[in-house]
């Protein structure tokens, strides 16, 4: 039953965050984020590793890394460019991926330095967001999927 009740209340948070059409926002941010992030890692590579605290970063993360999270805010980008189920539940599975990705890359800031960081709070923060707005996609296109109306 307390099961239902957590879940029924999380329902309406996430209705009421989100509107239902304000996960466009999020997938927009996201895959600019995303995107963000790591061209100048790509443009700059060797200037922005000597800096401090990407000196040791890539120590934990290689260019690989970097690759895959551009190649997310690319598939982001063009997932939310397209108006179907289908690519609105890609979208959502992307967003929980990159609520990973975001995660982790707080992970690095934060293993580099015992003191919170403006820039971990705003990975973790956009962690949560993207992981909220995918499980939400997900969730909403069930229901539409099912036939049913949508809760608020």
């Amino acid at each position: 039953m307390p099961y239902r009740k957590i879940v029924n209340h999380g329902d309406k948070f996430l209705h009421w965050l989100f509107s239902g059409v304000a996960t466009r926002v999020v997938e927009f941010l996201n895959a600019a984020f995303l995107i963000g992030f790591t061209i100048p890692l790509i443009y700059n590579i060797e200037t922005i590793l000597t800096s401090k605290p990407y000196m040791n970063i890539y120590s934990l993360a290689n260019p690989f890394w970097w690759g895959c999270m551009a190649i997310l805010g690319f598939l982001q980008w063009f997932a939310m460019a397209r108006k179907s189920i289908s690519s609105n539940q890609l979208s959502g599975y992307i967003l929980m991926v990159s609520g990973g990705a975001w995660t982790f890359t707080a992970s690095l800031f934060i293993s580099q330095s015992p003191t919170p960081t403006p820039a971990t709070i705003i990975y973790l923060i956009t962690a949560v967001i993207c992981l909220a707005a995918g499980f939400y996609m997900l969730r909403l296109n069930k229901q539409i999927e099912d036939g049913q109306t949508i809760k608020g």
